[in-house]
């Protein structure tokens, strides 16, 4: 969450590493109100607060940070929009097994997200499997 100032995204962008072609997405009202399941209410309403005052409540892939890329981080993910990283691997193996458990836990819960294994790719998280 920014203020809604000239330069207040790209301070953003230079805090968490995300270099000079970081546009990250603004959350709308109807926005928040989608993830307000997958959030604490405290947490939703602060959000909310904010949107109404005029500040940006941005969108970053949790992939987009630097702190999430290799070496600080296995090369194999199974990630969710949602909820994130959810278990990292050096094989391919073993994050399909993690994948696929985490589907399987999933029967009947209505409040999962889509998850994906990714692989570095060097540069940038490459998507090789997405539910």
């Amino acid at each position: 969450m920014v203020p809604n100032e000239p330069n207040a995204v790209r301070d953003f962008c230079k805090v968490f590493e995300l270099g000079p072609d970081c546009t990250p997405a603004g959350l709308t009202r109807s926005s928040l109100i989608s993830l307000s399941l997958f959030i604490e209410h405290e947490d939703f309403d602060y959000l909310m607060a904010a949107e109404k005052r005029g500040d940006r409540v941005l969108y970053i892939e949790q992939l987009d940070l630097v702190m999430n890329r290799p070496p600080r981080v296995k090369p194999y993910l199974v990630y969710c929009p949602t909820w994130g990283i959810i278990s990292q691997h050096h094989e391919l193996n073993d994050a399909r097994e993690a994948y696929y458990d985490y589907v399987n836990s999933l029967t009947g819960n209505r409040l999962h997200s889509e998850a994906g294994i990714y692989k570095w790719a060097g540069k940038k998280w490459q998507m090789l499997l997405f539910r």
